[in-house]
């Protein structure tokens, strides 16, 4: 925030380097490589408590293999348009170019933005066909759209935060492009869906560099099997995980509000009575 006023910011293990990663007990929170005036607060929970938005629909098969020959793999991204940077489309272009029989569903409104994102792609030698475009969808037609995805491809720097939770819940995997904590200048919001992916026990599908986010995007669309078991075990997988435990959150941030009080009581006795 820059104000001197606020004294911490939260933030998890998995979002940025810290040494402490229980407050109450560490006595200090962790130091922080990012140039903020806010103390980093690591909790040991995730910053994230999941609730679909509304009613989830059930689940179904794996695009992949309700097609006939050839066997078309179905990616898509349906991040806010701002996330899709220049950066973030060259590495879809390139997936694309990878596995020439995938497909590539992408958010975006009618108009100029879309025709640009369209564009773009074409001159990175895609065709139009391969490319669908879809507008974003309340409740249960939002959920419906993950029907058609065998694959989600994550955003950066920024990811696509609640999105990337949304398309696990409905059983379709997300690779994200994760840089390292050894980053000079780590951003958290860059991490947020290794955070999810690693509390999901799927550490596999964050990856650290373009080269490895397209080759495990072409392993995983290699393998329906894998598909189908995350298809139909990563909904019940999120509802165990500290993902969506609110319980777990609320001890671990009363924790971190205890640390805090007992830290500015610490720097600030109070006066003996006389």
């Amino acid at each position: 925030t820059g104000l001197s006023a606020v004294d911490y910011r939260l933030t998890t293990p998995h979002l940025e380097p810290t040494t402490a990663t229980t407050p109450a007990a560490s006595g200090g929170a962790g130091p922080s490589a990012l140039p903020t005036v806010e103390t980093p607060l690591p909790i040991t929970a995730p910053l994230t408590c999941y609730l679909p938005r509304g009613e989830a629909t059930p689940l179904t098969p794996v695009p992949l293999l309700t097609k006939t020959s050839p066997a078309q793999i179905s990616f898509a991204c349906l991040a806010a348009p701002a996330h899709l940077n220049d950066q973030t489309l060259t590495l879809f272009a390139q997936l694309l170019h990878a596995l020439p029989q995938s497909t590539l569903t992408l958010l975006a409104p009618e108009g100029s933005y879309r025709d640009r994102t369209q564009e773009f792609l074409t001159h990175n030698n895609i065709a139009p066909a391969r490319i669908f475009f879809t507008l974003p969808q309340p409740g249960l037609a939002h959920f419906q759209l993950f029907h058609a995805i065998d694959i989600s491809l994550d955003t950066f720097p920024n990811n696509a935060h609640h999105i990337a939770l949304d398309s696990l819940f409905m059983g379709v995997p997300v690779i994200t492009l994760t840089p390292p904590l050894s980053d000079p200048l780590p951003n958290p919001l860059s991490r947020t869906t290794h955070s999810h992916l690693t509390h999901l026990g799927l550490q596999d599908l964050s990856t650290t560099t373009p080269a490895t986010f397209i080759e495990t995007a072409k392993q995983l669309a290699a393998d329906p099997q894998r598909l189908t078991y995350l298809r139909h075990n990563l909904r019940n997988r999120m509802r165990a995980s500290p993902l969506m435990n609110p319980s777990q959150l609320a001890r671990a941030l009363e924790s971190a509000y205890r640390h805090a009080w007992h830290t500015w009581c610490d720097q600030h006795p109070t006066p003996a009575l006389s």
